[in-house]
């Protein structure tokens, strides 16, 4: 009996040990869960988060692109308004607008707004676009306003009476000329507005009057 009773006693004991093992395995499983949940949970938070922000930084990229294009199209329209509204070379306008916008250093609105700015200086579609690429040129490399190098280059063109074909001429005496003097492009195209009238009746050429 006495071996039955030791029998006994230690099934008990093993039962007892299991029973604390069980807990042990109880209690390790909803840490693990807890942190399972913890995990999961900020990375859930978290891809909400980076999701929301790139959602954010495709609607702003959307809203600048369509306040890009609209201003372009604007500006375009003021051309349109100007020239004439069944001017047949105005999608050649706009095309060489995007072209420029693509291969100089300003945006195709910034070109839409030298050809307005030649345009209400009298300058026809087709002198317009001829002198426009030159003009943006002599504001690059000047570091002046396309619209103040706009108006130095359609007075410089009418005041001499040149052809608006002309205009990189214009732009590289300019430039030029104020490379070699203390005097910036936009000084020169204000003193050429003076004395164009009066070098015209001497006959003097643009390049001697620059001089």
């Amino acid at each position: 009996m006495a071996n039955v009773g030791t029998v006994l006693i230690n099934i008990k004991a093993r039962s007892d040990e299991m029973m604390k093992g069980l807990k042990k395995a109880r209690m390790r499983l909803r840490r693990f869960r807890r942190s399972l949940n913890r995990t999961f949970g900020g990375i859930a938070k978290m891809a909400t988060v980076a999701g929301g922000a790139i959602l954010g930084g495709l609607g702003a990229a959307l809203t600048t692109a369509t306040a890009i294009f609209a201003g372009f199209e604007q500006k375009m329209a003021d051309v349109r308004a100007i020239i004439g509204k069944n001017n047949e070379q105005f999608d050649e306008m706009s095309a060489l607008a995007r072209q420029l916008g693509s291969t100089t250093a300003f945006t195709a609105t910034q070109a839409a707004e030298g050809m307005e700015l030649l345009s209400r200086a009298g300058f026809t579609a087709s002198e317009t676009m001829a002198a426009t690429a030159d003009v943006m040129n002599l504001a690059a490399a000047s570091g002046h306003e396309l619209a103040e190098m706009a108006d130095v280059v359609a007075k410089a063109i009418r005041g001499f009476a040149m052809s608006a074909d002309e205009a990189g001429r214009v732009a590289d005496v300019l430039a030029l000329a104020s490379a070699k003097s203390n005097t910036n492009v936009l000084q020169l195209g204000t003193a050429l507005s003076f004395v164009a009238p009066v070098a015209k009746s001497l006959n003097m050429s643009f390049e001697q009057t620059v001089a």
